[in-house]
């Protein structure tokens, strides 16, 4: 992959593609062999891999509530919600400080089963404005490592758009 800078036209990084929509506040790309899988407002791509890699990454926000107003009260309440829905979950990196865009972020990176199959995810949260972000990061254990740096990229040439 090759860095080059964002031109002021919006046009993507070199092999890479805009993903996200009038609708979104930010700008998302992805590497231009990957498949969009949302549009709207939730916005996802999944890998063009190998037969079985089932890698992919979303963006989704939703407003403040007042409730969880930080990205660590946030992931809480996330993994409250993913214990109904996931089996052996395994939380082996949390309120990691990095960055969306440019703004403060937290990473965190944990496993789960997800009908009898082991998965690894990374997420980033970041609160900007009225609204928290949430990056997902999200694969087999057995392809977790082969798209990390493609998804560093994607991470990198993340941006708000006001």
């Amino acid at each position: 992959l090759s860095i080059s800078s964002c031109s002021s036209s919006g046009e993507a990084h070199m092999g890479f593609k805009i993903i996200s929509t009038d609708i979104n506040d930010f700008n998302l790309e992805v590497p231009s062999e990957w498949t969009v899988a949302s549009q709207n407002g939730y916005v996802s791509a999944v890998a063009n891999g190998t037969s079985g890699d089932k890698s992919n990454i979303s963006v989704m926000s939703s407003q403040l509530n007042g409730q969880f107003d930080t990205p660590e009260q946030y992931f809480e309440s996330l993994l409250e919600s993913y214990g109904e829905i996931y089996d052996n979950i395994n939380v082996t990196s949390r309120d990691i400080d990095t960055e969306l865009g440019t703004e403060k972020a937290k990473k965190y990176v944990f496993s789960a089963d997800v009908m009898g199959e082991s998965y690894k995810f990374m997420q980033v949260l970041c609160v900007y404005g009225q609204r928290i972000y949430v990056f997902t990061y999200t694969s087999t254990e057995e392809f977790y490592e082969t798209h990390e740096t493609e998804v560093e990229f994607i991470l990198d040439y993340f941006s708000f758009k006001v």
